[in-house]
């Protein structure tokens, strides 16, 4: 059997890029361009170009009304033949009419055609594996929705820290019983890096769960907020960055 072609795409067009996507209707992810990580990521998927617009579906995000409007300012990533590339642009309309053809129509939104489009792993949603290092504990309680206060009976766990990012943590809870989580209740976590005094404590946001075992192990991922303030968040973040890029450095040099 013969080895599966990859198509050659000229990577300093855009148009001929997006069009490439547009074939293929290739999903794209969507992050408002605030600097911030608390927006929520929007998914949608490439339908089709013109000269000055690219077109997608409806897009979505789950649990949450996506919200943005004309001259709203995003980045884009998506991916074609295991590249992953991004762009920066604006909105240039929502809940348009996409013309697929002269009998399909359908409603999306339409971004204006980036300049440049650019190669590269986004570094801030690149989660780093800590599973073969020294175990690093985490206690988290969930917190109000402003993350400033916590319910007399707010619940508590304890678990493992077993990934990171710049913006978002990978932790293993394990429990007697399976116990449920609702995406996006607000959490104050805690945790205790190597060679640091004073604990990492941040207020997070629930994204994703994954259960284990039926439901007697589960990996939640958190995603970091600007609690109290986006400084704060950012100076408790820079030691896990720090962290992180540490052990990726010893991995490629064992590697090599």
């Amino acid at each position: 059997m013969s080895a599966k072609k990859t198509t050659k795409i000229d990577l300093n067009d855009p148009a001929v890029l997006l069009a490439s996507g547009c074939e293929r209707n290739i999903p794209v992810e969507i992050h408002k361009h605030t600097g911030s990580a608390a927006v929520p990521v929007a998914r949608a998927r490439m339908m089709c170009i013109d000269g000055e617009r690219l077109y997608l579906d409806e897009p979505h995000t789950i649990g949450k009304p996506v919200k943005m409007g004309k001259n709203t300012s995003v980045d884009a990533f998506f991916s074609i033949n295991n590249t992953l590339f991004t762009f920066s642009t604006t909105v240039a309309s929502m809940h348009c009419k996409v013309r697929l053809n002269e009998s399909k129509v359908l409603v999306g939104m339409a971004l204006n055609l980036p300049r440049e489009i650019h190669q590269g792993q986004r570094r801030s949603r690149f989660r780093t594996s800590l599973a073969m290092q020294t175990p690093i504990k985490v206690t988290m309680h969930q917190a109000s929705s402003d993350l400033n206060s916590a319910p007399i009976d707010a619940v508590r766990y304890e678990g493992r820290l077993v990934d990171g990012s710049e913006g978002g943590l990978g932790v293993l809870l394990e429990f007697d019983r399976p116990r449920k989580f609702k995406i996006y209740d607000k959490w104050i976590v805690r945790f205790q890096l190597p060679d640091l005094d004073e604990p990492t404590t941040l207020g997070c946001e629930l994204r994703q769960t994954r259960t284990i075992r039926d439901g007697e192990t589960m990996k939640i991922g958190l995603m970091a907020m600007p609690w109290p303030t986006d400084r704060t968040m950012r100076e408790q973040l820079l030691p896990l960055s720090r962290h992180l890029t540490s052990i990726e450095r010893h991995l490629r040099q064992k590697a090599s």
